[in-house]
């Protein structure tokens, strides 16, 4: 089921890069239209790869919430021990 919810968004992606590209009014833009397109793109998916990475695998949120927490009051307590941190 979801290749075919790929297929079709990826259908919707075409249809609307073609008809995009068929407009007289951009007639001027065409040489730039599939390079900016491309790095859209690339932009979209370096985004989810790396929110995927961040929130999915751990990423600097296992090292802010690593170790036990400091006796000091505060939101910031428990990231007293990191170094890089210690002027929170």
């Amino acid at each position: 089921m979801s290749i075919l919810i790929y297929g079709l968004n990826l259908l919707v992606l075409a249809g609307l890069i073609w008809w995009l590209w068929k407009q007289n009014w951009n007639a001027k833009l065409r040489p730039y239209f599939f390079p900016t397109l491309l790095l859209k793109l690339a932009c979209g998916l370096l985004i989810g790869v790396l929110s995927f990475y961040v929130f999915y695998k751990g990423g600097h949120a296992a090292l802010l919430q690593a170790g036990p927490p400091d006796d000091r009051p505060g939101p910031r307590a428990r990231y007293r021990h990191l170094p890089a941190l210690s002027s929170l």
